[in-house]
């Protein structure tokens, strides 16, 4: 499936451009292959009326994997539409994003859980922001604002299914993972990822909290100093270290400037040897250090 792209158009300050905009996220959700379940309560994005309170929540979607390996090893999806934390007389866009193994039919995601991750889709003061949504039955990927620069820019939310070293989906479990930069929402953690097992011992999130440097742990191996090998990407392999290393997901890379200019898609790139098309997405500040690098996003 090719990426899904969307571009918001003026600044949301009324509830009619805000819904516009939740729209266009929800329908890039559903181009790219998952689908929307019939849980009750669910947001009418034709009529819900957005809260005028900063950092808060108007209504909720929840989706699912259609792939085959849904019946006995499912993936649900909770997105919170909401607002950023302007408040009243601002419609910046945000969402809250929780994957989990059931729903109760009415909205609660439930059984294996991840944390509740937000991420901005269009601030109060910007005129258009652009997003994407890639994947599959079986693998969601959002980019949200990746046209802004600097440390409010781009943020990703990707859920997929753990791989084989072949980069096959495999019955072991969820990975979901994220990267987000909001200096408009000042909330932690900035990355972070968590493996959801349909069986045994569950592990805690992985985090890294810090907003001073560092280089994101999810994102490996690194070498900002030494690296000489040209167009080589960093792969993000799924924690948590300790129990199973497990193969890169397939959602999300990340590679040096020089390297991987932006903007560029479709670009051929290997992983384990299968070759795939990405898209090259730029953000100067991925690493919020002086390691400048770009955000790669599966095209295909």
């Amino acid at each position: 499936m090719t990426l899904s792209l969307y571009t918001t158009a003026g600044v949301p300050t009324n509830p009619t451009g805000w819904r516009a905009t939740c729209l266009q996220v929800h329908n890039a959700i559903l181009a790219v292959g998952l689908i929307q379940t019939t849980d009750t309560g669910q947001i009418n994005f034709a009529t819900v009326t957005p809260s005028e309170s900063g950092n808060a929540k108007s209504g909720y979607a929840i989706y699912s994997f259609n792939d085959t390996y849904q019946a006995s090893y499912p993936c649900f999806i909770r997105i919170d539409y909401g607002v950023d934390n302007a408040g009243i007389s601002f419609f910046g866009i945000a969402i809250w994003m929780t994957v989990g193994t059931s729903t109760n039919g009415a909205g609660v995601i439930g059984s294996i859980t991840s944390p509740t991750i937000n991420v901005n889709i269009q601030l109060y003061s910007e005129a258009n922001a652009v997003g994407a949504a890639s994947g599959t039955s079986s693998r969601l990927t959002l980019v949200s604002r990746y046209n802004q620069t600097g440390s409010t820019g781009i943020s990703a939310l990707s859920v997929e299914r753990i791989q084989s070293t072949a980069g096959a989906d495999t019955t072991t479990g969820l990975v979901f993972t994220w990267i987000k930069f909001n200096a408009n929402q000042n909330s932690f953690p900035y990355h972070g990822q968590q493996v959801l097992y349909f069986s045994g011992i569950q592990p805690a999130a992985f985090y890294n909290n810090s907003t001073s440097g560092g280089i994101p742990p999810i994102i490996l191996p690194f070498n900002t100093t030494a690296w000489a090998n040209g167009n080589f990407c960093f792969t993000s392999p799924v924690y948590p270290v300790g129990y199973t290393l497990h193969p890169p997901i397939q959602g999300l890379m990340v590679g040096f400037l020089a390297d991987f200019p932006a903007p560029n898609y479709p670009l051929p790139v290997s992983i384990y040897g299968t070759s795939h098309q990405w898209a090259v997405f730029a953000q100067s500040w991925l690493y919020q250090t002086a390691s400048v690098v770009n955000l790669l996003v599966r095209w295909d």
